[in-house]
């Protein structure tokens, strides 16, 4: 089961997503200008996937989202955890 909460670091408002099981999915989605962020992988594998490309991140991996570019994020890994940080 995907889990989610969201955590406050100052005036940043960022999402905690906790994959417990293997194939656990963020569904695709895309975010407009103001809401769009990079996702850092904090523990285990996940598998980042666009219209566009496909992309394994790992343990300490970060990748950045552009405004309406759809994705979408499925475990690799058992308990598997991302972060979502506001590019603004």
């Amino acid at each position: 089961m995907l889990n989610h909460k969201d955590v406050l670091f100052g005036n940043l408002k960022c999402i905690i997503y906790d994959f417990e099981n293997v194939d656990d999915i963020l569904p695709e989605h895309s975010h407009s200008e103001p809401a769009t962020h990079i996702t850092i992988c904090c523990r285990g594998r996940v598998l980042v996937k666009t219209p566009d490309w496909n992309k394994v991140l790992e343990t300490g991996d970060i990748i950045q989202f552009f405004p309406n570019q759809r994705h979408s994020v499925t475990a690799l890994e058992a308990n598997s955890k991302i972060i979502n940080v506001p590019n603004k």
